[in-house]
């Protein structure tokens, strides 16, 4: 039988911060040289050539830190509730995931393939881990372009009682994995992306809310859009900006008077005027992203004005939570459209549950 211990890999390591690793590499008495790469590989030989090195180093990171980190996260419900979930898996895929690890045989395919599970009942999960093949970006070897062969791993959980999949990995690949576990499990069963959303509503500023955070930065496009805005009618707007512009120069407000009767002639041929100057202007925009250093966003006087003619997509929440009994900042990016959560600072197992408790239901 598989433990969570048996579905851990050297990169897993890898992806610690370095201090976490130099650290580790000092307690055990290697080199602190080189990079997050070199350190992981220093640690895992010490750990296969030592099985209470191995225990020790395990006990203290597995159940917080080697499964979290940066990362982005989806979470996905079942159309109906799956019953027996580990014999079905067993049943219908080509080996027992849950008794034996299996890397796959080629990293020359895209493809998707599940390694290792383990049966976490106990505590009502199951926890899964894939192996994806990709590619590096192309690059020259004297006349040769080369593209190497890569293989990232992707952990996903399933929560028993909550009936609910998390996946981390970039959202794209997170439903690959969710469809690819619904046909296995097989029964009708379809996985829906769960719609992120707070008690209170699914503004990024209720996100910040719930979180006990600060909106940092935020990224939006404008509430409207005109597809046939036609290039008289965008002259107009330049020529209203420059005459505000120029009006705090020469203090002549007759002058921005009569541009504004002038140009708000060619604006009222289309109906435009009705809607505000400030909509005409902000349509004129693909995205909208302002942000704020150490500050809530939302307490800027220019955000606040322009927040209710804008559409939300991401935004950047830093938030302190207590973790391991020391209060830490984190900071999480929230795709309103993708419906996922990118952890941009070193996350834990206590940030990641801090996240899902309060946005997922």
């Amino acid at each position: 039988m598989n433990f969570l211990e048996d579905l851990i890999l050297p990169s897993d390591f890898a992806r610690l911060l370095k201090y976490d690793l130099k650290s580790i590499c000092s307690s055990l008495g290697v080199s602190t040289d080189g990079n997050n790469a070199v350190l992981a590989d220093a640690i895992w030989k010490e750990m296969k050539a030592d099985s209470k090195i191995k225990g020790r180093i395990l006990n203290e990171w597995l159940p917080s830190h080697l499964l979290a980190g940066k990362t982005a996260v989806t979470w996905f419900r079942p159309n109906s509730e799956i019953e027996s979930l580990k014999s079905k898996i067993i049943s219908n895929y080509k080996f027992n995931i849950f008794e034996n690890i299996r890397f796959p045989e080629s990293t020359t395919n895209p493809e998707l393939s599940i390694f290792g599970g383990f049966d976490d009942i106990v505590n009502g999960k199951y926890f899964f881990r894939f192996a994806l093949n990709g590619w590096q970006s192309p690059h020259w070897e004297q006349e040769r372009l080369v593209s190497t062969p890569k293989v990232s791993f992707i952990t996903a959980i399933y929560f028993v009682h909550d009936n609910l999949l998390e996946v981390r990995a970039e959202p794209t690949n997170a439903t690959r994995i969710a469809t690819w576990l619904a046909s296995v499990i097989s029964d009708g069963i379809v996985f829906q992306r769960v719609e992120l959303n707070t008690k209170t509503g699914s503004d990024i500023g209720d996100f910040a809310d719930v979180l006990n955070g600060r909106l940092v930065e935020a990224v939006a496009s404008p509430e409207l859009s005109l597809t046939d805005f036609s290039p008289e009618q965008a002259t107009a707007m330049a020529q209203i900006l420059s005459a505000l512009d120029q009006f705090f120069v020469d203090d002549d407000g007759d002058k921005i008077i009569d541009t504004l009767r002038q140009e708000g002639q060619v604006l009222m041929e289309e109906n435009l005027v009705p809607l505000g100057l400030t909509s005409l202007i902000l349509m004129g925009l693909e995205k909208v992203g302002m942000g704020v250093d150490q500050k809530d966003l939302r307490r800027q006087p220019l955000y606040e004005f322009l927040q209710p003619y804008l559409k939300h997509h991401t935004g950047f929440i830093e938030l302190t939570v207590k973790d391991n009994g020391e209060l830490k900042n984190y900071t999480v990016r929230i795709g309103l459209t993708t419906n996922s959560v990118y952890f941009a600072t070193h996350a834990t197992e206590t940030v990641i549950q801090y996240v899902r408790e309060r946005i997922v239901f």
